[in-house]
């Protein structure tokens, strides 16, 4: 099991988006909904989706692959610089899994056509397809834990969060195959298709999965913050 590579192919129908989910994530809370939100989540969402086409997966680490510091991460002879916060959620992992998922490069060219026609329905389809990654993030950490067994996993951790640089992708990605899931990086490390993400997640019997610290992370523009239940 231990340094296969995991990958999969969810049809869209294993996710159950609604519109109350983007709503949520939109930030709406004791505020009347405008209009044209909801009108426009309503003709947007199941188009949205079906523009999709979903690629994910992970590479489990063994053990002896791996050393965790306070504030580093080394995965055979790659060093990453994960900071404090990252490496107090892989405290007592015993092993990591590098994953990353798209939702393809259709969704991008969807956007892409809307930002022509109008701003709004872009920037609604913009959040329905961030959540909708996240949504395959979920997903994978199920299979995960199916593959591991008993063992404990912690929360996705990805670089640009938690005081982790998104220049750091080349690092992560160089532990991957090449064009894994259909995701490359440009020069500044973001990713393409730009509806994906990336990172690790800690693997251990005595892991304890551990809330995102958004209260002492310095990144105010952050997805999670609004995704994440109070």
């Amino acid at each position: 099991m231990m340094n296969d590579y995991f990958t999969f192919l969810p049809p869209i129908s294993e996710f159950h988006l609604t519109e109350q989910n983007i709503i949520s994530v939109l930030g709406y809370k004791n505020v009347e909904i405008p209009e044209a939100v909801k009108q426009g989540l309503k003709s947007l969402l199941p188009t949205a989706l079906n523009n999709a086409v979903i690629k994910c997966g992970f590479k489990i680490f063994e053990s002896k692959d791996i050393i965790i510091t306070k504030e580093t991460l080394l995965i055979k002879a790659v060093e990453l610089k994960i900071d404090k916060i990252i490496a107090l959620h892989l405290k007592h992992a015993d092993t990591v899994a590098i994953f990353a998922a798209t939702i393809g490069s259709e969704f991008d060219q969807y956007i892409s056509e809307l930002k022509n026609k109008d701003i709004l329905d872009s920037y609604l389809a913009d959040t329905i397809g961030s959540e909708l990654v996240e949504n395959v993030g979920d997903w994978l950490e199920i299979k995960l834990k199916n593959i591991i067994g008993n063992k404990n996993i912690s929360n996705r951790l990805s670089p640009g969060y938690c005081g982790w640089k998104v220049s750091e992708q080349h690092k992560l990605f160089s532990l991957l195959p090449p064009d894994f899931c259909g995701i490359s990086l440009n020069d500044s490390a973001l990713m393409k298709p730009i509806k994906s993400i990336s990172g690790i997640i800690g693997i251990g019997e005595n892991l304890k999965r551990l809330d995102y610290q958004c209260k002492i992370c310095s990144l105010e523009h952050c997805y999670k913050r609004n995704r994440v239940k109070d």
